[in-house]
C-alpha cells in the first residue's frame, strides 16, 4: 500500500491551493485506503499516480490547477 507520507506534501499544497484550511486529520489516509481497496482494477492507486504525473505536465496550461488536482484525488475514491 502506498504510504500517505510520500504524497502528503503534494496533497496539502493542492488542498491549500483551493483555499481550504488545514487538511482534515486522516483524510489523505482515507483517500489512499479507498484507492487501495481490493478488487479495484482500473481505478487503483496506479491510476491515481499516473494522473498526478500527467497533471504535472499540464499544470502550467491550467487556469485552476489545484482544483483539477483535488478533483483528481477524489474522483472515484469512494468507500462503502
Amino acid at each position: 500500500m502506498l504510504r500517505s507520507d510520500a504524497l502528503a506534501p503534494r496533497f496539502a499544497r493542492a488542498w491549500r491551493g483551493v483555499g481550504a484550511q488545514a487538511t482534515p486529520p486522516g483524510l489523505l489516509d482515507r483517500l489512499l485506503a479507498a484507492w487501495n481497496e481490493p478488487g479495484r482494477h482500473y481505478h487503483a492507486v496506479s491510476h491515481l499516480l499516473d494522473g498526478l504525473s500527467r497533471l504535472d505536465g499540464l499544470r502550467v496550461s491550467l487556469k485552476r490547477p489545484n482544483e483539477v488536482e483535488i478533483a483528481w484525488w477524489f474522483h472515484d475514491a469512494i468507500q462503502v
